[in-house]
């Protein structure tokens, strides 16, 4: 009876392992080639809205693909860099938002969970900020899913806590349905987390709301619920929900979750030692699914031919799975073990069998998941090979893995299934059998018996073999009116050929009437294209010189600026002194504003400036101008974007600070060190001149005694509306902040750097 009863658990088993995965994961729908069209539309296509969704279409496919590589994550990567460099051009902040959220996305899956989760709550903050509570609300509802991406386990909290703000949002807003998925997804969590009481209330729940609303598609919840029964060993209202899910997915048409429920099918016939039934359900399963779930359901077709003794069947299926072993993630490969595992203790092969069990439980993966699932794999392969030994009659052997699982029942903090309780007394039962310790044995055998009394019954039997003949007749019943309706259809078809007929004729001499016509007009449609790709031809044209001009209006300002310094240098051969010096001032301050309009005239964009190259090239200028061999310069500055009326402020304040450092900060040849720092966040950047020198007096804002240089700068920060603050303490220091510049994103003047995203 053991061996039977054995027998009856193994696909369960890893049946109930897959559907832990299974559960936090929603179906989504994978190209099966790469989406040729969509990159020669992208070739083609104008630097408009319609670009930045096919770039992010394009970068779904890279991030979705079922068995990713760096290479797609950072292919998809560039796609979402491109989507968000064209909105910051269009001015497009709700798509630059969009962009975040694929750009968290692309974070998570590349293994850095807290970034991806900041760019999914700026997301959220937007959207709650502008009032679109329904964006609001599907953000959350992302943002939960986002933790399933990548296997992130224990952050169920977290992920509870987005679903219930989003149910909350969609009920305010009206939204019944959506709600309920929410809810949906809280019974899944709670599932994966052992609550299966809770997770069948919700579930429930979300039934009832359903039919309530009058949502048709409930095969998802069906599944879910089927999932959840079948965890409880309740076999009966498994397959009923289970058929109750195949009936919803036909009548609505929907056959998104078709695999899935084909293959609970499968399970609960497996369970009730309904082989044949269960295989035809599993062959099912393995057609229907085209995706992610593809090779644990043939893991699965590969047991259940096993138990039908079709070995070389199952060493058939078995070898195309084992092809595929090097590019399988944890569960595929501890899958596959398993199975191969089977295959070879169903052929006597001992040896192997233990092998494949020892794979598992040395499975490097195996002990980063959380502890329940680590448990759960233990007890399966300590139990599988301790029977391994005890069929060989090899009983010693046995010994020490029925200890290690029994440390394991007693210290799991979370209680492991019944069914792998049953199994370790029974192995037990026979270990202490054959080692004398008959009143140990007696114990093992009661206890084993006990758990399977409360496990199974023969009314449950009987039960599911009296739904399952329920259901199929209710197929044949469907088939046979499908055979009428088709009948019906076939006669009324013959009684309006003759008409179609008549109809015909005359709709070819209407159409000939038609065609004529429509053939003039397009004649004059063709002309007035014509016309207008000729003005749009013109008016390129006509944008392409307004922006060659302005780059050439620049550069004749940077050459007369130049000029002008020419002009500044060769007066200064005459002068001494405070002449000389006002003169070399005003020779660093019109380089400053000369390398703006060099930069905006070199570069491809000739609206903004990038700050932290201009700022690069005007300190080495300063540098060159000065004896700074006894200063050192150390700058971080972030990778912001300003026009040039904040960038011209900025480059005469960090001219007239970083001067002033040189010049007066480190007296009698001392060594000093002058830092340089540009900061941007979400709402303010801030700007940092800093020095180790000597000080300065104590500055006093709006001073009548303040010199030329302060004066200056306070006027420039006014101009950009700054806040400046000067510190005297252990040196000098000049703080200013200010708002981002109005002509650029809020949320993207600071772009991401590159070491981040690898």
């Amino acid at each position: 009876m053991l061996q039977s009863m054995a027998c009856r658990y193994k696909l369960i088993i890893v049946g109930l392992l897959l559907l832990s995965f299974l559960q936090k994961c929603k179906a989504q729908i994978h190209p099966v080639e790469f989406p040729k069209k969509a990159l020669l539309a992208l070739q083609t296509s104008k630097s408009d809205t319609s670009r930045i969704r096919l770039l992010l279409t394009i970068a779904t496919y890279y991030l979705d693909k079922e068995h990713y590589v760096k290479k797609d994550l950072d292919s998809g990567y560039i796609l979402i860099k491109q989507a968000n460099q064209l909105c910051v051009k269009l001015h497009d902040v709700n798509l630059q938002y969009e962009v975040l959220a694929k750009t968290g996305q692309y974070f998570v899956k590349s293994g850095f969970l807290e970034r991806g989760v900041q760019y999914a709550k700026r997301v959220i903050n937007y959207h709650h900020k502008t009032g679109n509570l329904n964006k609001e609300a599907d953000s959350w509802q992302d943002l939960g899913q986002l933790y399933d991406n990548n296997g992130h386990l224990g952050h169920e909290a977290d992920q509870i806590a987005s679903y219930q703000h989003a149910r909350s949002i969609y009920l305010q807003n009206n939204e019944p349905v959506k709600a309920a998925m929410a809810l949906s997804e809280m019974a899944n969590v709670h599932t994966n987390l052992g609550q299966l009481d809770l997770a069948e209330k919700e579930l429930n729940q979300v039934l009832a709301e359903y039919k309530a609303s009058g949502y048709k598609k409930l095969q998802d919840v069906y599944r879910e619920l089927s999932a959840n029964a079948l965890y409880k060993g309740n076999y009966y209202r498994a397959l009923s929900f289970a058929s109750e899910g195949v009936k919803s997915m036909r009548a609505s048409g929907d056959t998104l979750w078709a695999s899935q429920l084909y293959h609970h099918m499968a399970m609960i016939n497996f369970a009730v030692k309904n082989y044949s039934d269960a295989l035809e359900w599993i062959r099912k399963a393995v057609i229907a699914e085209k995706g992610e779930f593809s090779f644990a359901y043939k893991c699965v077709l590969v047991q259940t031919l096993l138990e039908l003794n079709k070995t070389k069947e199952a060493y058939l299926a078995l070898t195309g799975l084992l092809k595929q072993e090097s590019r399988l993630n944890l569960y595929e490969s501890l899958n596959l073990y398993r199975v191969t595992a089977l295959y070879y203790n169903k052929v006597n092969n001992s040896d192997r069998a233990v092998h494949y069990n020892l794979r598992i439980l040395n499975h490097p993966k195996l002990k980063d998941v959380s502890d329940d699932y680590f448990n759960k794999w233990s007890v399966i392969c300590d139990n599988e090979i301790a029977g391994i030994f005890i069929k060989s009659n090899e009983p010693a052997k046995a010994g020490k893995y029925l200890i290690h699982a029994a440390l394991i029942f007693k210290n799991a903090q979370s209680p492991l299934e019944p069914r792998h309780l049953a199994t370790f007394y029974g192995h037990s039962y026979k270990y202490n059998l054959a080692m004398g310790q008959y009143r140990a044995a007696v114990v093992d055998l009661e206890n084993r018996d006990r758990i399977q009394d409360s496990l199974f019954t023969a009314d449950k039997d009987k039960q599911v073999a009296e739904l399952n003949i329920q259901y199929q007749s209710a197929q044949r019943e469907q088939s046979i009116r499908n055979l009428r309706s088709q009948r019906d259809v076939q006669q009324a078809r013959l009684e309006t050929a003759n008409l179609q007929r008549n109809i015909t004729i005359a709709g070819i001499l209407l159409m000939i009437g038609v065609s004529a016509f429509i053939y003039r007009t397009y004649q004059h449609k063709q002309q007035a294209n014509k016309i207008i790709t000729e003005k749009n031809q013109l008016l390129q044209h006509l944008l392409t010189e307004k922006e060659w001009l302005l780059k050439e209006v620049h550069h004749r300002v940077k050459n007369n600026l130049h000029t002008v310094i020419s002009l500044l240098e060769s007066q200064a051969r005459y002068l001494e002194n405070d002449a000389l010096k006002a003169i070399e001032t005003s020779q660093n301050r019109i380089f400053a504003m000369s390398l703006i309009h060099q930069q905006l005239y070199q570069s491809e964009d000739i609206k903004t400036i990038e700050m932290d190259s201009y700022i690069e090239e005007l300190v080495s200028s300063l540098r060159d101008s000065f004896d700074t061999s006894r200063i050192e310069f150390t700058q971080r500055i972030d990778p912001i974007n300003l026009t040039i009326s904040y960038a011209i402020p900025l480059g005469l304040i960090i001219n007239e600070a970083v001067t002033n450092s040189i010049k007066y900060a480190f007296p009698d040849n001392r060594k000093g060190e002058i830092r340089i720092s540009m900061i941007g966040n979400t709402d303010l950047i801030s700007l940092e001149l800093a020095d180790n020198g000597i000080g300065m007096p104590e500055i006093k804002n709006e001073s009548e005694h303040d010199s030329m240089g302060l004066r200056l700068m306070r006027g420039l920060s006014e101009d950009i509306d700054a806040e400046i603050h000067f510190e005297s303490a252990n040196g000098t220091k000049i703080t200013i902040v200010f708002k981002p510049d109005a002509f650029n994103d809020v949320d993207n003047f600071v772009k991401p750097a590159e070491h981040e995203c690898t």
